[in-house]
Order: C-alpha cells, then structure tokens, then sequence
C-alpha cells in the first residue's frame, strides 16, 4: 500500500491546530483567573501573551512550519518537545511530539492556503469563544477598592473580615504561617504581637462561603459538608469588598479540611471554587484574610 504523503501532512497539522486550541482554551481562561492582576494594560498583557498563550503561537508557528517547510518542520517539533520535557521536567509531555513529528516526516500538504486558514482560523475561534465570558467578567469589575473591614451574617452570626495589614497581606503563606499570624494579631488587627492574642483566627469554610460577593452583594453561597462542595446563587468574583482586583492571591486558606485527614485544609478562590491543599504547601496565589467573631446584637 502507497503511503499518502498528503493524509500525513494534514493528520500532522491537525494535531498541531488541535494543541493550538487545547492551550489556547485553557491558557485564555487561565489568564483571567490567575492572572490580569496588574494595574497597567500593558504589563498584563504581557503576562497574558508571555505566560499563557505563548505555546499557542509556538504551536501555530510549527503547523506553518509542516505546510511550508515539510521535512525541517520535524526538526522544529522535536525542539520545541525537548524544551518541553526540560521545562516541566516530565517524559510524558513529549509523547504528542512524536506521532506529530512522524506524520510530519512524511507528510506533503498540497492545498496550503486552505491548511493555512483552517489552521490559523480554529484556534482564533476558540480563543475568542473562551475568553468572552472572563473578558467580560474582568471589565465589570467594580473599580472601588478601599481596603476597609467588612462584616457579614453567616448561618453561624456575625464576622468581621480584617481590613489590609498584616492579617490580610499581599505575600503568600502556607497555613501554618497563616494561622501563627492570626493568633498574633492585636485586637486592632493591625499589628502583629509577641505572644498570641487569639482574636482574630481564619474563617471557617461556610464562613468563607456565605461571605463570598459578586458585585457588591452577596453572591448566595452555601457550603454542603457532606457533599464538601460550595453552591452559589451567582459565581463570585474577584473584587471588592472581599479580594483585592490588584494582587496575585487567588485563594485564601481556611481553618477548616477535610474530616479525613488533618494534613489538609479547605481554600477558597475568588471564584468561590474550594479544594483540598496540604496545609504545608505554600505557592505564589496562596494568601488568607483573618476574621473574628462579633457579639451577638439580639
């Protein structure tokens, strides 16, 4: 049986365009979760561009490099696969690489322009079809940011979520860190003592839940402990009275975790999403925000 020089050109640009859109659906989404943090336009879009959707464009540039340049294209794949495992430090991200570069190897595309559109325009739709809904959450955010204590009515009573300061930073912490700096704090939350204070703690998970707000209001949140998942009349999102638009942190770490097993806490995201986390583990987006119990006024 002749081998088709043409099939195999395409089933290589076709992976190629379909990895373009797998990166560009997650990478999109990604962007307006994590990141879009900056105040300045231009420094987000250069995170956007740099650290999210670059792979895109490395996978476009290969998809063009399998309708022009044929068999050097092979070279370029195996590169870019090798950086890959060098970067993620993990074999198995070099395995859609190799049927891509094989099907490449041998692969002749006779209509390029038509391989051209089709490749530069499905990835193009999946970016503007993905990012609609975060581009348009992102630029209704409320715009007010005052930095002040909020107090909210959960099914329990009356909290009060700390105003900026050293209970509510900008750096991250682990849990342990979180929960140390908490005990400290003095009663006006702004000073961080010798000795524990026990005033001011990190909010429970329901707390953390009901709290939750999407434009002003109370985004309806209810915590469901047997099913350990967060419902909500409305998703919440990253802005005031609660998160910061402005700061990498994307979670707060909670007092509470799983039943069973204590190495784990419950953390909130600003969408209102809540995991599981080893209470060791620290990383960049991880933060918290002490609360405190109010008296009740009945």
């Amino acid at each position: 049986m002749k081998w088709n020089s043409n099939i195999s050109g395409w089933a290589a640009l076709l992976m190629l365009t379909l990895f373009a859109c797998l990166w560009g659906y997650w990478g999109i989404i990604e962007n307006f979760y994590e990141g879009w943090y900056y105040e300045s336009l231009r420094m987000n879009l250069k995170l956007m561009f740099y650290q999210y959707l670059s792979p895109v464009f490395i996978f476009l540039m290969l998809g063009i490099g399998v309708i022009y340049l044929k068999k050097w294209s092979v070279l370029f794949i195996m590169l870019f696969g090798c950086w890959i495992i060098v970067y993620y430090r993990n074999w198995f991200y070099f395995l859609p690489f190799l049927p891509a570069a094989l099907l490449a190897l041998w692969g002749n595309i006779r209509k390029q322009k038509l391989a051209l559109k089709i490749h530069l325009l499905i990835p193009a739709i999946t970016l503007v079809t993905a990012g609609a809904e975060p581009v348009y959450r992102v630029s209704t955010r409320i715009k007010k940011h005052t930095g002040e204590a909020v107090i909210v009515t959960t099914g329990t009573g009356r909290i009060k979520w700390i105003q900026e300061g050293p209970g509510w930073g900008k750096a991250s912490y682990n849990w342990y860190e979180a929960v140390r700096i908490c005990r400290q704090l003095d009663s006006s939350g702004n000073r961080i003592s010798d000795r524990e204070q026990n005033i001011w703690r990190l909010p429970d998970i329901d707390e953390a839940v009901t709290s939750m707000h999407r434009h002003g209001s109370p985004a309806g949140g209810k915590w469901d402990q047997a099913a350990e998942t967060a419902f909500y009349d409305r998703l919440p999102d990253k802005e005031f009275p609660m998160w910061r638009r402005h700061s990498p942190i994307i979670y707060w770490w909670t007092g509470t975790g799983p039943l069973s097993d204590t190495t784990y806490a419950w953390m909130i995201s600003a969408n209102g999403v809540v995991k599981k986390v080893k209470k060791k583990f620290k990383a960049g987006y991880y933060g918290f925000r002490a609360v405190t119990t109010l008296p009740d006024t009945k």
